[in-house]
C-alpha cells in the first residue's frame, strides 16, 4: 500500500509497506521532489513503491533491500531538503546505536517542530560525543542544523555550535566562521551574543592558547555586562559562563590570584549547581578553596561556604578537605583546625604538598587573626572591649610576647580596629569587620539586640517616672 502522509514546501513523503514488521531505511528519489520511505517485508513479497511525480501517479515494484546494518521503527517522515535527508541516512547507516535519537530528529524535522528539534539536536550530540569523531559532528552541523539554523533559539544555536567543535581536532577558524555566518541570528538575543564571545574565547585559549585574542574578547564581554541598561537581561547562567572563562584566562596569565579567584567565586555563585559537571564542580571548588586559604589579602570565607558547591551535602564533588579546612578557619577553631589536619594529612602530603608547606605558616597566622576577631566579636562581654593580652594569648595559642605583633598584623589587614595600650597590656577593640555568619552567631547577635531593646526599654519608663517632662513632644 502507499499512503501519503505529510507535505513540507514542495516535497511530498510516501510511506510504502507491505506489513508492519521489520527494519526501515530512507530512499530518496532522483528527481528529489519526493522521499520515499520503503519498509522492509519479511515475507518474500516484493515491495510496491509509489511515487507521485509531475501530477502522475504510477506504482513501480522493487525488491526488499538486504543487509541492513540499523533498526528503527516502520514509520519514518523526513519532510526535509534532500541533502538533510542524506546527512540523517549516513549516520543511521554508520552509528545504528544512536538511531533512536536519528529517528526522533527525523520524526520533529517532519512536523516542522524547531524548539523541540534544537533540543532533540542538544541530546543528540550529547549521546554522540563517545560515538561520533568530532570530525562528523561538525559535518552533521553543516548538513543537517544548517538548514534550519536560522529559526532556532539563538542561545540554543550557539550551545549547538559550542558542543560541534568542542573538540581539539576542530580547527577555530571553523568556529569562528560558523559564528560569522550566523551572527544575524545570533544578535537576536543579548544571551546569545554573550555566549558567541564566550565561545570565540574559550577556542582561543583552550587550542591556540592565544592570550591576547582571549583577553580581547573577554574584555568585550566585561563592557558589556557592565552596561546595566544593556544587560539587565542577560541570564544568570550566561553570566556564570563568563567568569569561568575569564577565570581560566587568569591562570592561563598567571596574573594576581585575586582576579582568579574573584571570577571563580562568581561562576560558582551565578551558576546552579545543577548545570555544572561534576569535575569542573570538583576542579573549581578546589581552586577557589586553596587561594582562599593560602592568600593573605583574603580571610572572610562566608562567601564560600554560603555556596551550594561548598556544601558537603549538596555537592559531594567538592573535595572535603577543603570544606573543613575553610570550615575551622572561618570560625577560628584551633581544636576543628588540628582535627581536620589530622584527617586529610596523608591526602595532603601525597598531593597537596605545597599547602602542607604551608600549614604552619600562613594558615595558622589566618586562624590566629580570624580567632582574635572571632574573640572580640562574640566571645567577650558586650560592654568589654578591652583584651588583656594574657586572655588573646591563651585563646590564640601563643606566647604572650607574640600577642603584640599578631593585634597589629589583624589591625593592618582590617579585620578589627581599636588602641592598643601597653602600659596596661591589652587593646581596645572599637570595631570588628563584617563578616558572613553562621547561624549559631547570627543567633547570638539576635539575642544581644533583644538584651539591648530589653535595656532601652525598661530607661525608658524609669525617665517617664523620674523626669516625665523630658519626654514631652
Amino acid at each position: 500500500m502507499a499512503k501519503e502522509t505529510s507535505r513540507f514546501m514542495r516535497y511530498r513523503v510516501i510511506i510504502v509497506s507491505t506489513t508492519h514488521r521489520g527494519p526501515a531505511f530512507l530512499t530518496r528519489c532522483t528527481d528529489a521532489l519526493v522521499i520515499v520511505i520503503v519498509i522492509e517485508s519479511s515475507q518474500t513479497s516484493p515491495h510496491r513503491k509509489s511515487v507521485i511525480h509531475g501530477g502522475r501517479h504510477s506504482v513501480k515494484t522493487q525488491p526488499p533491500q538486504k543487509n541492513h546494518n540499523f533498526h528503527s521503527s516502520s514509520r519514518i517522515s523526513i519532510p526535509i531538503h534532500s541533502i538533510m535527508a542524506d546527512s540523517l541516512v549516513a549516520l543511521r547507516a554508520k552509528y545504528p546505536q544512536l538511531g533512536v535519537h536519528i529517528d526522533t530528529l527525523a520524526t520533529l524535522a517532519t512536523q516542522k517542530q524547531i524548539h523541540q528539534l534544537s533540543t532533540a539536536v542538544l541530546e543528540f550530540i550529547g549521546a554522540s560525543q563517545t560515538v561520533v569523531p568530532a570530525s562528523e559532528l561538525v559535518d552533521f552541523y553543516s548538513g543537517f542544523v544548517s538548514k534550519f539554523a536560522s529559526k532556532m533559539n539563538p542561545t540554543t544555536l550557539v550551545r549547538v555550535l559550542a558542543k560541534c567543535t568542542s573538540d581539539p581536532v576542530v580547527p577555530v577558524s571553523v568556529c569562528v566562521g560558523i559564528l560569522d555566518q550566523n551572527m544575524s541570528s545570533i544578535s537576536k538575543s543579548k544571551d546569545a551574543v554573550i555566549l558567541s564571545k564566550i565561545l570565540r574565547a574559550e577556542q582561543y585559549l583552550t587550542k591556540q592558547r592565544d592570550l591576547a585574542s582571549t583577553r580581547t574578547e573577554v574584555d568585550q564581554i566585561k563592557d558589556l555586562l557592565n552596561d546595566p541598561l544593556w544587560s539587565h537581561t542577560v541570564s544568570n547562567s550566561v553570566r556564570g559562563s563568563f567568569h569561568l572563562v575569564a577565570a581560566d584566562m587568569y591562570l592561563a596569565m598567571g596574573s594576581n590570584d585575586l582576579d582568579f579567584y574573584e571570577n571563580l567565586v562568581k561562576f560558582l555563585t551565578y551558576t546552579p549547581l545543577s548545570e555544572i559537571a561534576s569535575p569542573v564542580v570538583a576542579r573549581t571548588t578546589k581552586q577557589a578553596g586553596v587561594i582562599a586559604l593560602i592568600n593573605p589579602d583574603i580571610n572572610d570565607f562566608g562567601d564560600l561556604l554560603s555556596l551550594q558547591a561548598f556544601n558537603e551535602t549538596l555537592s559531594p564533588s567538592t573535595p572535603r578537605w577543603v570544606i573543613d579546612l575553610l570550615r575551622a578557619i572561618h570560625l577560628g577553631d584551633f581544636q576543628r583546625f588540628e582535627s581536620a589536619i589530622a584527617t586529610h594529612s596523608s591526602f595532603l602530603q601525597s598531593t597537596e604538598s605545597q599547602l602542607m608547606a604551608q600549614i604552619e605558616t600562613s594558615l595558622k597566622r589566618k586562624l590566629r587573626m580570624i580567632a582574635l576577631a572571632e574573640l572580640a566579636a562574640f566571645k567577650t562581654p558586650e560592654k568589654n572591649r578591652r583584651l588583656k593580652f594574657n586572655d588573646i594569648a591563651t585563646h590564640c595559642l601563643i606566647p604572650t610576647d607574640q600577642v603584640e605583633t599578631l593585634i597589629m598584623r589583624t589591625m593592618s589587614t582590617g579585620l578589627i580596629q581599636g588602641v592598643i595600650d601597653e602600659v596596661d597590656s591589652s587593646v581596645i577593640v572599637t570595631s570588628v569587620k563584617p563578616r558572613m555568619l553562621d547561624t549559631d552567631r547570627v543567633r547570638l547577635l539576635k539575642s544581644r539586640i533583644e538584651n539591648w531593646a530589653t535595656r532601652a526599654t525598661d530607661l525608658l519608663a524609669q525617665m517617664k517616672d523620674v523626669a516625665p517632662e523630658l519626654l514631652v513632644s
